[in-house]
């Protein structure tokens, strides 16, 4: 048995809170202290930023001084932090956008003295280039090619800013030379967060889609994802090689069931049999294609594509059932579907639709009248 002085206790617990106390006012002052540091280098940015800006007005052109004074300071990441936050209200300014790009080669060597550094630091410096992108527009750009190597072993956040910073330059080749390296190292980055950005590209957006789905068996599963979520957003013209795809067996599971929702925003009337036979189907086939053909359906009105749709009902897949009704709900089919299900022996069918039409119903109508 241990036996424990009461005083002793009280004494310790006494000493904890002290110390936390100390501890608490420590860093408060220290947080203080760095705020105020900020501050102050902010400032001194502010007006080199500014001296830089107006003599630019009247030279055309940054000086050297202030370029190796960039060079210098800016390898610091606290110096990086307060120049970004003195720039950042400039933006928008064509001077500044005329700073930006004649400080590209200065960027370019920051860029290779962050190469090695921990992949917070690459991160953030990546970040600064996604804002302010000197210079976009090139094809065959060093600095681009100096950002991708941050993607090398680095944290989905240097990744992802990495990417933006790629996506703002408007280079296509720095693009397509972004996901294959993606690919060969067989990095893992999600499909949304690559078609979201994507979307961001300053040059022509069709263009790129179909230069990077042309070489889509170059890129792993989820680019290939990103490339037809990118393509949905951007363009009507990719219908037939689309179709095409869906129908072959190489092409995946999941990069077809982007697909299927690429026809159900572009409405294309070859595409409906497909659906319509993955929705008869929906048991059967296993690829799990019946979800997203029975949502898609609801955008292809006709009166197979109900007879599809009401027997898609009764699979035993809750996903499919539910897509199912709410296209017949879409599709303003629900009612007389409903009088076929009362009839039918299948009451998951029947509580699916009308759950669905509740989700959907007039105000002040209930559930209970469906039943009724």
């Amino acid at each position: 048995m241990f036996s424990f002085n009461i005083d002793s206790v009280i004494y310790f617990y006494m000493f904890i809170c002290v110390a936390l106390l100390v501890f608490n006012v420590f860093y408060i002052l220290r947080s203080q202290g760095k705020n105020r540091m900020m501050e102050k280098r902010v400032q001194y940015w502010k007006e080199m930023i500014g001296n830089a800006l107006s003599s630019m007005e009247k030279e055309d052109s940054v000086s050297k001084e202030h370029s190796v004074m960039l060079e210098r300071k800016l390898r610091r990441i606290d110096q990086l932090m307060a120049y970004h936050e003195a720039l950042l209200p400039q933006i928008g300014n064509d001077t500044t956008r005329k700073y930006l790009d004649e400080l590209h080669d200065t960027f370019q060597i920051l860029a290779a003295g962050y190469a090695g550094r921990p992949a917070m630091e690459r991160a953030f410096f990546a970040y600064v280039m996604s804002i302010y992108h000197p210079s976009s527009g090139r094809e065959h750009d060093q600095l681009v090619e100096l950002l991708l190597d941050f993607i090398r072993d680095a944290t989905v956040y240097c990744r992802e800013n990495v990417l933006q910073a790629i996506y703002v330059m408007g280079s296509s080749a720095a693009i397509e030379s972004a996901f294959r390296l993606l690919s060969d190292e067989g990095i893992y980055h999600n499909s949304r967060l690559l078609s979201d950005g994507l979307m961001k590209f300053s040059g022509n957006k069709e263009e790129l889609a179909w230069r990077l789905w042309n070489q889509r068996l170059q890129w792993s599963e989820s680019i290939q994802i990103a490339i037809v979520q990118f393509a949905t957003q951007t363009s009507d013209a990719f219908e037939a090689v689309f179709l095409k795809a869906l129908w072959e067996p190489a092409t995946t599971a999941e990069v077809r069931f982007a697909m299927i929702r690429y026809f159900q925003r572009h409405v294309y009337k070859e595409a409906l049999p497909f659906f319509l036979s993955r929705a008869m189907d929906a048991d059967q086939s296993g690829d799990g294609l019946a979800i997203p053909a029975c949502a898609a359906l609801a955008s292809y009105p006709g009166e197979e594509t109900i007879y599809a749709l009401k027997h898609a009902i009764h699979s035993r897949n809750w996903y499919v059932r539910k897509n199912a009704a709410a296209s017949l709900v879409e599709l303003h089919a629900e009612e007389d579907c409903l009088k076929e299900l009362k009839a039918s022996p299948d009451r998951y069918a029947e509580e699916m639709l009308i759950y669905m039409m509740e989700l959907k119903r007039p105000k002040g109508r209930s559930v209970n009248d469906y039943r009724s």
